[in-house]
C-alpha cells in the first residue's frame, strides 16, 4: 500500500529522510526536464537538479502550501537563475549543442503519438524556436505546453499572476509559430496559422 503524497510530505517535513527521498524519487524527472529547458546543457542541468533538491531538503520543513512539484519546480528556476548570475552568462549555448535535443527536454519513456508523428526537421525547428525565447517566455512553453502544468502552478513556479503568465504564454506562442513560418516548407499555411 502506498502512502499518500500529503503524508509522505508530512514525514519529509518532520526530518523523515526516506520520505523526502521518496518525494525526489517522484519529481527529480520533472526537475530534471525543467532545469534542462533552462539551462540548454545535461550537465548544467545536473548540477541545478542537485542543487534543487539539496536546498529544498535543507529548507523542506519551512514549506507552505502542499504543491511539491510547483515548489520543486520554483527552486529549480531560482538556482537555474543563479548559475547564469555566477557565470555572468549573457549568450545562450549554442541551439547545435548536442546535449539540447528538444528530446531530451521531455522526460518520458512513453512518446506520445503526437512526438512520434513529428520529423527531424520539425524537431530541429522547434528546438530552434524554443530555444531563441527569452528565459521568461521559454519556461513557461515547457511548463504549460511541455509538461501540462496549470496556469496556477506556473504562476506559482515563475512567482507571478496569472495575467502575466497568459499573456507571456501567449507571446511565446506566437514568437515560435512566426520563428516556425520562417523555415520554408517545413509546415503548411494551414498547420503554420494553427500552431499557437
Amino acid at each position: 500500500m502506498q502512502t499518500p503524497e500529503h503524508l509522505v510530505l508530512a514525514m519529509a517535513k518532520n526530518g523523515d529522510v526516506d520520505a523526502f527521498n521518496r518525494l525526489v524519487a517522484v519529481y527529480q524527472d520533472s526537475v530534471y526536464g525543467f532545469s534542462l529547458s533552462l539551462t540548454r546543457h545535461s550537465a548544467i542541468a545536473d548540477d541545478v537538479t542537485q542543487e534543487t533538491f539539496i536546498s529544498a531538503f535543507r529548507s523542506i520543513s519551512k514549506m507552505r502550501g502542499s504543491n511539491v512539484k510547483a515548489w520543486l519546480l520554483r527552486i529549480a528556476r531560482n538556482k537555474a537563475y543563479d548559475h547564469f548570475r555566477r557565470q555572468n552568462r549573457r549568450r545562450e549555448l549554442s541551439v547545435d549543442d548536442e546535449d539540447s535535443t528538444f528530446r531530451e527536454r521531455l522526460p518520458s519513456d512513453n512518446p506520445s503519438p503526437a512526438d512520434m508523428a513529428i520529423n527531424s526537421e520539425l524537431r530541429e525547428a522547434l528546438e530552434h524556436c524554443v530555444g531563441a525565447l527569452s528565459h521568461a517566455h521559454r519556461e513557461l512553453i515547457v511548463l504549460i505546453d511541455v509538461q501540462g502544468q496549470s496556469y496556477d502552478d506556473a504562476a506559482e513556479v515563475c512567482g507571478a499572476n496569472i495575467g502575466t503568465v497568459k499573456s507571456r504564454l501567449n507571446r511565446a506562442r506566437h514568437q515560435v509559430r512566426d520563428c516556425l513560418r520562417s523555415f520554408p516548407g517545413l509546415l503548411s499555411d494551414r498547420l503554420a496559422t494553427r500552431v499557437s
